[in-house]
């Protein structure tokens, strides 16, 4: 199938495939960009129409939608991010350091726009917070358990995207690195989901009254804000 792209200025790099059995322009979201499938002969007007007409429903359709610049300056959990450039190492991304907040120095003249562009520097991101989570993340989970009367067997840092939080068997909870891209309330809300599992171990009615109570009848409204949480990394 052949692919092209179009720099939309709402949507980002747009990514075009033709499709000689598609019959209709459909949008859809990968890896942090728009791919829009179109039949053959789609002039580049009509697909300009279709991006500008269906442009709020097409940005509903994922809520990670990802774009990075120069001077870009990332809130994270007790920290921050700022992307700048260097010339010094072509083609490598280097950290530096500023107490807890971090900069990202990216090659100079790189293309923002470019998918490969956007997953080095979200997957840089990644490291570097999941290298910070233990000692920023663990500590207020701890309080947070201790707040209110639970105690797991243990705390963990995990790499996993999807899947935000964790309790095993054994009660140990594993808290993913993503968790440092969130507010403190929305870090709050899987914690209080975890640490509810150590009672009911399912997601029953008797546990949700349990996490509602934990996290002081918001929980509806947080997990309103988590599933409407724009992430700056791609998941």
């Amino acid at each position: 199938m052949p692919t092209y792209f179009y720099d939309d200025k709402h949507l980002g790099r747009v990514y075009i495939g033709v499709r000689r059995d598609a019959r209709r322009l459909i949008a859809r979201w990968k890896d942090g960009h728009v791919h829009v499938s179109v039949p053959a002969g789609t002039t580049a007007d009509a697909l300009k129409r279709f991006l500008t007409v269906n442009r709020e429903a097409i940005e509903r359709l994922n809520h990670t939608v990802v774009a990075y610049h120069c001077g870009q300056v990332i809130a994270c959990y007790k920290c921050k991010a700022t992307i700048a450039e260097q010339d010094r190492l072509p083609g490598r991304i280097i950290f530096g350091h500023d107490g807890d907040d971090v900069v990202l120095s990216v090659p100079r003249g790189i293309d923002y726009h470019s998918e490969s562009a956007t997953r080095s520097i979200s997957g840089a991101l990644q490291v570097v917070m999941g290298e910070r989570a233990p000692a920023l993340l663990l500590p207020h989970a701890g309080e947070v358990a201790a707040r209110l009367g639970v105690q797991p067997a243990g705390w963990q840092v995990g790499r996993g995207l999807r899947k935000l939080g964790h309790c095993t068997t054994q009660g140990v909870i594993q808290l993913s690195r993503a968790l440092m891209f969130l507010p403190e309330d929305l870090v709050d809300l899987t914690v209080c989901h975890e640490l509810a599992h150590l009672t009911h171990f399912d997601h029953s009615p008797a546990f949700h009254r349990l996490l509602d109570s934990y996290l002081g009848g918001r929980e509806a409204e947080l997990e309103a804000r988590l599933k409407n949480f724009k992430w700056p990394i791609l998941r």
